[in-house]
């Protein structure tokens, strides 16, 4: 672009940047609104209260993203013995949530070296199940010639 150009080019960010800010609060995404959360609770805690959730259970974990789980996480105290996950890496169809349960540790251990009176972190037990309860072989079959 000519130096002409370039100004209107950068008139035309500085409009736009300014049209975001005025509409920030109406252009949150998922993402945002995780982020904002779990910011906020890393930062102000639950004002000294119990946490909101005893336990906290998640099925479908792996079409989350790492930001879920540990807003989940927070809103247990930080206490990974009160957090269950139940996913199947396979049968990720959220996009951009590339499930990785080993990621999800990393991730918890990350958030709770932040806390000095958090538990005592132990890598939680992955128990994989190898029964499948719902479909019969003959589905299966169908399923596996297909």
């Amino acid at each position: 672009l000519d130096p002409a150009g370039r100004r209107e080019a950068l008139e035309v960010c500085r409009r736009y940047d300014a049209f975001l800010d005025r509409q920030r609060r109406l252009l949150w995404d998922e993402s945002d609104r995780v982020r904002t959360v779990a910011t906020a609770a890393l930062k102000f805690g639950w004002n000294d209260a119990a946490p909101p959730f005893d336990r906290v259970y998640i099925d479908e974990v792996q079409d989350l993203t790492q930001a879920h789980v540990i807003l989940a996480l927070l809103a247990v105290g930080a206490d990974p013995s009160r957090l269950w996950l139940a996913g199947d890496t396979a049968q990720s169809i959220a996009y951009g949530a590339h499930f990785r349960f080993a990621d999800v540790r990393s991730a918890i251990h990350a958030v709770l070296s932040r806390f000095v009176d958090a538990p005592k972190y132990v890598a939680p037990k992955v128990v994989k199940l190898t029964k499948n309860y719902r479909a019969h072989s003959g589905v299966l079959a169908l399923a596996s010639a297909v």
